[in-house]
């Protein structure tokens, strides 16, 4: 009884917890395999079946969607449960899912800003075991690894999962995020994001801008 109720004291902890950082980053762990975010779009490298004929044998992929173009890694097929020393699965993963190997650089790149981003993260690891950093142009705002989010938040059990929400505050965009392993892997599956909405200002500069414009052609007929 005691460890059921312990279990849904800290599932409603990983909901309402959130953590700030400094560069307008602000975090959240929330229970669940998915995002619960409002309006995003989720990416669980689909269903088709990769390359899996050794451990770690997949080839360093590049998938887009949307906005979003993934680059580098190793793309694990449905059927693959884990691979000794090398991936496993995320819990609650079901399709396709992106593994950075011991030495690789996985990169997202955004072909244009975005305001939230988030991941299902499985058997977390600190820095540099595993490494996620978040870029504005070529700014980096912040990087590191599960040790932000000491136990009983997020441990490295190959059983355990955490699915890690950023959000950008004070009119900061993300335009690129980079996964990194120093050690065995960083496997992670159901990306999401929003796209960043221009702030009012921007959109009043973008107005003014417009009616200049419109005025400039007038007087020239």
């Amino acid at each position: 009884m005691r460890k059921s109720l312990l279990r849904v004291a800290l599932a409603v902890a990983l909901v309402t917890t959130t953590f700030s950082a400094s560069a307008g980053l602000v975090y959240s762990l929330t229970a669940g395999p998915t995002s619960s975010q409002s309006g995003a779009t989720t990416i669980n490298f689909g269903t088709s079946t990769p390359n899996n004929s050794g451990p770690v044998q997949n080839p360093l992929i590049t998938f887009s969607s949307g906005i979003a173009t993934f680059s580098g890694g190793n793309l694990f097929n449905t059927t693959t449960t884990g691979v000794s020393g090398v991936a496993a699965r995320p819990v609650g993963s079901t399709d396709n899912f992106w593994s950075i190997q011991a030495g690789q650089t996985g990169t997202v790149n955004f072909s244009s800003g975005i305001s939230y981003y988030g991941f299902l993260w499985g058997s977390p690891d600190v820095s540099p075991w595993n490494n996620v950093s978040f870029y504005s142009g070529t700014t980096l705002l912040d990087s590191f690894g599960r040790d932000r989010f000491q136990p009983p938040l997020m441990d490295n059990n190959w059983s355990t999962t955490s699915y890690l929400n950023i959000f950008t505050d004070g009119g900061t965009e993300i335009t690129k995020i980079t996964f990194s392993a120093s050690q065995n892997a960083f496997e992670t599956d159901n990306h999401a994001y929003v796209t960043a909405v221009p702030e009012p200002s921007s959109l009043a500069i973008l107005g003014l801008g417009l009616v200049a414009l419109g005025f400039m052609r007038r007087k020239k007929v």
